[in-house]
């Protein structure tokens, strides 16, 4: 989700309009998409913010704490916002409670796209329930994997999933 200065003016989706936002993000199709899908939820597009072009999601978040930008976008828990939160303090936006924002992140971000609810305090830049877009894993196999393999690889995790929930609680 999008990931702003603790005690920075940007409390909500609303508050983006006119600011400086991480954009390109090389070859991270799917950061791109989420911003512009989110940019959508917030009734604008990246004519009405200021994009700033990142090489990835870890360059975004040291821009952000460079101040050479307002917001970037960052996953929940991931070690370079964690690092980001010890030296400037940072929230994570919650996303607009519309029915409609479900539908604008399947359509433009992930098909199998969800809002959920991140507990307080279960990273840091959660102080209050947060909600986020969130979407399961996609596995991506060359062709010529066998069927075996991947069946393998699937009961693993399945069969693994109390001893993965631990390690990424979001």
């Amino acid at each position: 989700g999008f990931l702003v200065r603790k005690d920075g003016p940007i409390k909500t989706y609303a508050d983006l309009k006119g600011k400086r936002i991480s954009s390109d993000f090389g070859g991270h199709l799917s950061i791109a998409n989420s911003i512009e899908a989110s940019l959508k939820i917030a009734g604008d597009t990246w004519k009405d913010v200021t994009p700033v072009p990142v090489a990835g999601a870890n360059d975004g978040i040291d821009a952000l704490v460079a101040g050479r930008l307002d917001a970037t976008w960052a996953s929940l828990g991931q070690p370079r916002a964690r690092e980001a939160d010890t030296q400037i303090g940072v929230r994570y936006l919650s996303v607009p409670d519309d029915p409609k924002a479900v539908t604008i992140y399947r359509d433009q971000a992930f098909p199998g796209a969800r809002i959920a609810v991140a507990k307080k305090g279960v990273v840091p830049g959660v102080d209050a329930p947060t909600r986020l877009l969130a979407y399961d894993s996609y596995i991506v196999a060359n062709k010529d994997v066998p069927d075996a393999t991947i069946i393998k690889l699937l009961k693993g995790l399945w069969d693994g999933t109390a001893e993965l929930l631990p390690v990424h609680p979001s």
